[in-house]
């Protein structure tokens, strides 16, 4: 139960520092501070290393999910 909780607020703190990092970016942008055009080698060895996981992560989630929506909807039917 401890854990869940630790797991929780720790999600929620991730999420808040990533809201605050994307209005950060949305106003120096809007300030044209910076060129979203213009990536740095640093920024695309980041994006290679970090999409591959992430998109790991989301179709593992998805299709867990998928199989118990489908599971659920299969029990429905065959139980009527």
């Amino acid at each position: 139960m401890v854990w869940c909780i630790a797991f929780w607020v720790t999600a929620v703190a991730f999420l808040a520092g990533i809201g605050m990092q994307v209005s950060l970016l949305t106003i120096s942008t809007s300030l044209k501070m910076t060129d979203c055009r213009k990536w740095t080698f640093g920024q695309i060895v980041a994006v290679t290393i970090w999409v591959p996981p992430l998109l790991e992560y989301l179709y593992e989630k998805s299709s867990k999910f998928l199989r118990t929506v489908w599971y659920v909807e299969t029990a429905a039917d065959d139980s009527t």
